[in-house]
C-alpha cells in the first residue's frame, strides 16, 4: 500500500495583516481620570510585576483562588457594577451580574495589602508604594509612607487619603494617567508626592478606618483603635472637629473598626466597634442617634441598604461568617443570617439601588444575597 500527498490545495500561511493608522482615540474613564496614551507595547514592564522567573514557564492564573480576605471594592462603569478582589500578588475583577470572572490583573512581586478603585482605576498597596492599575497598565504609584499602608480611601477624583498606623498622607489624583509621550518614557517614571501629611496626636492612636461623608467637600473621617473620631480637611490639613458623643459611653480599650456612611440620608454615619456595639451618628450635631449591640461580637464591616424605596436597613458582619440585617426604623434586629461563610466576613456591600448584598470572607468565597422574601429577609442567590 502507498500513500500519497496531496498538496494542491494547501496554501502558503501568510502572515497578519499590519495596520499602520493610528489607533482610535480612547474614552476618558469616569470621574475625570485619562487613560495612558501610550500604546500597551510600547511601554516597558513595571517594576512591580514578577520578572525573576522562567522565560517558559509564567503564572498565568491560579485556579480555584477566589479571595484572599481582604475587603473586596465595588466599582460602576461602562453602566455595569464590577467587583475587586485581591489573591495575594494579583486582584482579578468579577461582574455582578452574575459573578463571573472579567478579567484578571498582572502577577505582583508583592503581596497587596489594601484595595481601592477610582472610576475604572485600580489601586493597590504594596509594602511601601500605592501603585495605580488600568487593567495591567501601570498609571502611577504613590511614594511616601514609612510604613504599609493598610486603609484608601478616595475622595472623588481629586484627593487620596492612605493611612498606615499612625501616619495618615493626603496625595493628589490629578498626575494619573497623563500623556507619556510629553512626560516619561517610563511607566516607573511616574511617582507621586503626597500633598499633606495631617498632624494626628500621640493620643489618637492608630487610624482605623477612613470614611468620607457624602456632601463634606474635602471632609474624611478618621477613626482610631483609641474610640476617637475626627473630621478633618485635607484640602487645608486642619483638624475641624473631634467628636465627643462616643466617647461618653466608651470603655477603656474600645477600638472603632469600621465606618459607613448613609449614601441617602446626610450627616448620618455608621460607627462599628471591637466589642459588638454599633452607633448611628450624627455628625453635624455630634450626637448618637441609635445604638445596637451585635452579639456575635466584632464588627468588621457596615452597609446601608440604598434605593429610593428600600426600608431603613443596615448591615452588621461578624467574624464568625454570620451578618445581621439592623431595621432602623423600629430599631431592633431585623433578621440574623447564621452561617453565611464558613470564615470571618471581611467586607459587605449593597449593589448600587438593587436588593442585592455582596459579601466577602476569610473563606475564599465571594456570595450574593437578595432580599426579596414575603418577610424581606435575605436568601442566597449566587
Amino acid at each position: 500500500m502507498s500513500l500519497s500527498l496531496n498538496l494542491r490545495n494547501k496554501r502558503p500561511r501568510e502572515d497578519p495583516v499590519v495596520d499602520d493608522a493610528k489607533p482610535a482615540k480612547q474614552k476618558r474613564p469616569p470621574l475625570g481620570l485619562k487613560r495612558r496614551a501610550a500604546h500597551v507595547n510600547a511601554l516597558k514592564p513595571s517594576s512591580t510585576l514578577r520578572v525573576r522567573e522562567s522565560a517558559l514557564y509564567r503564572p498565568l492564573r491560579a485556579v480555584g483562588t477566589v479571595t484572599d480576605g481582604l475587603p473586596v471594592v465595588p466599582l460602576s462603569a461602562v453602566g455595569k457594577d464590577w467587583v475587586t478582589a485581591s489573591i495575594g500578588r494579583s486582584f482579578q475583577v468579577f461582574d455582578c451580574e452574575n459573578l463571573r470572572l472579567s478579567y484578571v490583573g498582572p502577577r505582583l512581586n508583592e503581596k497587596i495589602r489594601a484595595l481601592g478603585c477610582v472610576g475604572e482605576v485600580q489601586l493597590t498597596a504594596l509594602k511601601s508604594d500605592i501603585v495605580a492599575w488600568y487593567k495591567i497598565i501601570e498609571l502611577g504609584r504613590f511614594r511616601g509612607h514609612t510604613a504599609t499602608a493598610t486603609n484608601l480611601c478616595p475622595i472623588g477624583s481629586m484627593y487620596l487619603i492612605s493611612s498606615s498606623s499612625a501616619e495618615v498622607l493626603v496625595w493628589p489624583l490629578s498626575p494619573l494617567g497623563v500623556d507619556s509621550r510629553s512626560t516619561a518614557t517610563k511607566q516607573s517614571d511616574i511617582v507621586i508626592e503626597p500633598t499633606w501629611k495631617l498632624a494626628i496626636s500621640s493620643a489618637f492612636g492608630e487610624c482605623t478606618a477612613l470614611c468620607h461623608p457624602p456632601t463634606y467637600l474635602h471632609k474624611v473621617l478618621l477613626a482610631s483603635d483609641t474610640c476617637c473620631l475626627d473630621l478633618w480637611n485635607i484640602r487645608s490639613g486642619e483638624l475641624i472637629h473631634s467628636f465627643a458623643a462616643l466617647k461618653s459611653a466608651a470603655k477603656p480599650g474600645m477600638a472603632i473598626t469600621c465606618l459607613r456612611a448613609a449614601p441617602h440620608v446626610l450627616d448620618m454615619v455608621a460607627v462599628g466597634f471591637a466589642n459588638g456595639r454599633l452607633a448611628l451618628l450624627n455628625t453635624r450635631e455630634d450626637r448618637v442617634i441609635a445604638e445596637f449591640e451585635q452579639g456575635q461580637g466584632r464588627i468588621t464591616d457596615l452597609a446601608f441598604r440604598t434605593g429610593s424605596s428600600a426600608p431603613a436597613h443596615l448591615v452588621s458582619c461578624a467574624p464568625d461568617g454570620s451578618f445581621v440585617t439592623w431595621d432602623l426604623e423600629n430599631r431592633r434586629a431585623h433578621h440574623v443570617s447564621e452561617g453565611a461563610h464558613s470564615g470571618a466576613i471581611t467586607s459587605a456591600t449593597f449593589l448600587p439601588d438593587q436588593p442585592v448584598l455582596l459579601t466577602s470572607g476569610r473563606d475564599n468565597s465571594i456570595r450574593m444575597w437578595i432580599y426579596d422574601t414575603a418577610d424581606g429577609h435575605p436568601r442566597h442567590l449566587r
